[in-house]
């Protein structure tokens, strides 16, 4: 064998130390421009995929948290009239009665869910900065979680908000810190 020679790595043919690729499987030859020139494509590809799916985390966390917020703000604001305008429904008076359920009640309970969806779209939001900045993974995923589970209104909207969770969770390698330190 030659003293000029090497061996591909993925078929095991001889080669000579020039080549770039295997003239057998088309491997790029190890220690090659060839081989950096495919490593330096591939993590240019990885941090273009990782910056896109940090994109669309950040896409869904804002269209969840500032309709939350508004609807919430909107439920807290409006809760007597909301009240009132139920009273005035004779079934769902008979469905009050039957259940001992008062005005007052009605009203606290819309007040109830204003606030669950306040502290929800705002502990989302509070977590999108942190993706948007890349720090405080662990922040970012505690409040996403919180957020998920206060929506308690839909499966779906908690089933998405989990997904959501679990993809920053995933992302840990594209926050600067990693942590809740800095």
């Amino acid at each position: 064998m030659e003293s000029n020679s090497k061996f591909c790595t993925q078929c095991g043919k001889a080669v000579s130390t020039e080549a770039q690729y295997c003239s057998e499987c088309g491997t790029p030859i190890a220690g090659s421009r060839a081989e950096a020139e495919r490593k330096q494509a591939l993590k240019d590809y990885e941090d273009m995929m990782s910056e896109n799916r940090r994109m669309w985390v950040m896409f869904l966390m804002i269209i969840y948290a500032i309709p939350a917020i508004i609807v919430g703000v909107y439920f807290v604001v409006n809760a007597a009239q909301f009240t009132d305008i139920l009273f005035q429904n004779s079934d769902f008076i008979a469905w009050a009665l039957t259940y001992d359920v008062t005005p007052a009640m009605t009203e606290s309970m819309f007040n109830y869910l204003g606030y669950l969806l306040i502290a929800s779209g705002a502990c989302v939001a509070i977590a999108t900065l942190c993706v948007f900045k890349r720090r405080y993974w662990l922040v970012a995923v505690v409040l996403t979680l919180i957020g998920s589970l206060l929506f308690c209104g839909s499966i779906f909207g908690v089933l998405i908000g989990l997904m959501v969770t679990w993809m920053i969770y995933s992302m840990r390698d594209s926050f600067i810190d990693g942590s809740i330190q800095e």
